[in-house]
C-alpha cells in the first residue's frame, strides 16, 4: 500500500506480502503489567465494523478472519 486519498479509498496497492519474509511491529501499552494471556489482537471484521472508511488500509494490514 503506497497511498490513500482523503476519503480512505485505495490509490496504489503493493503486491501481497509473504508472511515468511515480512513482519509487523505492533505495540501494546498495559498497566500495571503486560500479561500475554490477556492480549487480544483486533480482528479485521471488528475493525471494519467500527470504521469502514479505511477499509483498504485495514485489509492490507490485517489477516482475514
Amino acid at each position: 500500500m503506497k497511498s490513500f486519498s482523503n476519503d480512505g479509498s485505495l490509490l496504489v496497492k503493493a503486491p501481497p506480502r509473504d508472511p515468511e519474509m515480512h513482519y509487523s511491529l505492533i505495540g501494546c501499552t498495559c498497566a500495571p503489567a503486560f500479561q500475554f494471556e490477556d492480549f487480544e489482537m483486533a480482528k479485521r471484521s471488528e475493525l471494519l465494523s467500527i470504521n469502514s472508511a479505511p477499509k483498504p488500509f485495514i485489509e492490507y494490514l490485517t489477516y482475514a478472519d
